[in-house]
């Protein structure tokens, strides 16, 4: 039978089959009416505009939209850390390019390397130190210390005693060779830096120090162990 109206006139859209049941909400036509409406699968019509506060954020130092998660390497706030660890890789390649170039020229000039000369320092301020009390005043493993002070004993710079009120404890000190030695030692830094260094404010002296004291922390940090870098990094001179 074919549905009319009040009016008598024939329905549009009457179901074909003339059984009366409307047509179901889950058929082919309302799927082409939702894709239409809903090219992308997120409610918007096609051809509109994303909005700004879902856009991901730009990326440093470009007009383009970053990638975001884990592969970008972008932090919280978008912060590039990718690019940021590149840079502080780069300034710390440098850094240490040129503690390498001032050590062979200490070398040079003294004979010594900058570890024996710290030790040399170290124990021309503080006296007799253990050997573990000297490899906690220079940030070394008390095994690397040990190997540099036989050499520094052999060519009569230290002198090793044992503590007499307990003899497990062997104390290091300097003989008159070693402050004749150390006297003539030139500086650590070289005299560009000395210089430069003297000319800053001393806030930003200060700031300096912080900032390398951070940086040295965090380069200690070992993941793999679970704390700390282990002894066996220490280099031996």
């Amino acid at each position: 039978m074919v549905e009319r109206g009040i009016d008598g006139t024939p329905r549009r859209g009457g179901n074909p089959a003339g059984n009366g049941r409307r047509r179901s909400n889950g058929g082919a036509g309302d799927t082409d009416a939702a894709s239409r409406n809903d090219g992308d699968g997120t409610g918007r019509r096609p051809g509109r505009s994303t909005p700004l506060a879902e856009m991901p954020p730009l990326a440093a130092g470009s007009g383009q939209r970053a990638a975001t998660g884990p592969v970008a390497g972008l932090g919280p706030d978008g912060i590039d850390l990718a690019g940021r660890s590149a840079e502080l890789m780069r300034a710390i390649r440098r850094i240490t390019r040129a503690v390498d170039v001032q050590s062979k020229r200490v070398t040079r000039a003294s004979g010594l390397t900058i570890p024996q000369i710290v030790i040399l320092q170290s124990l021309h301020e503080r006296g007799a130190l253990s050997t573990g009390g000297l490899a906690a005043e220079i940030s070394l493993s008390a095994p690397t210390v040990t190997t540099v002070l036989d050499r520094l004993e052999g060519r009569g710079l230290v002198r090793r005693t044992r503590k007499p009120e307990d003899r497990r404890i062997v104390l290091t000190e300097l003989t008159d060779r070693g402050r004749e030695v150390l006297a003539q030692a030139p500086p650590l830094l070289h005299g560009g830096f000395l210089a430069a260094f003297a000319g800053m404010g001393n806030d930003d002296q200060v700031a300096l120090v912080a900032a390398l004291r951070n940086l040295a922390d965090l380069m200690d940090r070992d993941p793999l162990h679970g704390g700390l870098l282990t002894e066996e990094a220490d280099p031996v001179d």
